[in-house]
């Protein structure tokens, strides 16, 4: 929920409605019903296994997309949206209708699992212009990733343009986290329930 506006992801689109992003308004009458205001397919050619989370922050949405993509494919200036674990949403427009193509950027972490396919995006937070990224476990790269899309101070980044920033090697997926006060509070999908990073500086994650 952001500015009483409510954003959801699907997981598996059915059949009759294959779109993953959905986004409503919420009453100021809690007993009745948000109105659905837009939707969008995250990615059109995929059928199934297509968004995880969502953060939004401003006039963009940042989502984890589930699909495993090949390790090999390519995603030249983020516009590939089958090949990447995070892409980032224009919500400007809550109707989804202005903007001809409103997924803006892909996203791709070189994180990688023994399949040879890339670690799905599972969790996702937004804070003062940075972006952190759960990974699902990988056996070559890091699982938490932190992205500048405006407010790291790296050149040319923007929600447009993220760039990477630092990441950290939980060994093991991370479900869901928060940001709060400097620190990442990240639970793990296998035997390590809470991992705290010290993130005051987003380009160095580490432990305190």
């Amino acid at each position: 929920v952001y500015k009483r506006r409510l954003y959801v992801t699907m997981y598996d689109s059915p059949s009759t409605d294959t779109d993953s992003f959905f986004i409503f308004d919420l009453p100021n009458d809690p007993s009745q019903p948000p109105q659905f205001r837009g939707s969008v397919d995250n990615a059109p050619t995929i059928g199934s296994a297509e968004l995880n989370s969502v953060a939004v922050g401003s006039t963009y949405a940042y989502v984890t997309n589930a699909y495993a993509a090949p390790a090999s494919c390519n995603n030249a200036a983020g516009a590939n949206k089958n090949c990447g674990q995070m892409q980032v949403i224009d919500v400007s427009d809550p109707t989804l209708a202005a903007a001809s193509n409103p997924i803006k950027y892909t996203y791709k972490i070189p994180s990688y699992t023994s399949s040879n396919t890339l670690a799905i995006g599972i969790s996702i937070f937004y804070k003062d212009g940075i972006v952190y990224v759960g990974l699902a476990k990988s056996v070559t790269g890091p699982e938490f990733i932190t992205l500048d899309v405006g407010g790291g101070g790296t050149s040319g980044a923007s929600p447009t343009s993220p760039k990477p920033l630092g990441s950290y090697e939980v060994g093991n997926g991370v479900n869901s986290m928060y940001i709060q006060g400097g620190y990442a509070y990240l639970t793990s999908a296998n035997n390590e329930a809470l991992t705290i990073l010290d993130v005051s500086n987003p380009a160095s994650p580490s432990l305190p």
